[in-house]
């Protein structure tokens, strides 16, 4: 898994699977993650997102259940999105967290160390 995302409303995440070959496939779960509402659907890739997609899975040491770990450890709350991406030369696990007051925090962790990199709070709500 690269990419989850919480749909609108809070009922539904968006999950995104690379497969062996470094394609995508995109599939719906409803809101505990114990039923598909929707897929798989295979993305379209060309070579630079098949290449983009071998790069972050091989560089991510951490798995998406330890990055989800790291984010509510630096700042209590729940998970709302989370995905590998490029970040200055590095692979990050990169998500967000909505503490108790409503904030939003985006975090970034090295995907191969687990270290946090970086930790703002998002002034976009």
């Amino acid at each position: 898994m690269t990419s989850v995302e919480q749909e609108a409303g809070g009922t539904s995440w968006e999950v995104i699977i690379v497969t062996s070959d470094g394609a995508e496939q995109e599939v719906h779960v409803d809101a505990d993650g114990e039923r598909t509402t929707a897929g798989p659907t295979e993305e379209t890739a060309d070579a630079d997102d098949v290449a983009e997609n071998e790069r972050f899975v091989g560089a991510a040491d951490l798995s998406v259940a330890q990055a989800a770990s790291t984010l509510t450890k630096t700042v209590r709350g729940t998970v709302t999105e989370l995905g590998l991406d490029d970040h200055a030369g590095t692979v990050v696990w990169e998500g967000d967290v909505l503490d108790g007051s409503g904030t939003t925090h985006s975090i970034r962790i090295d995907a191969g160390s687990g270290k946090v990199v970086t930790n703002t709070v998002d002034t976009d709500d």
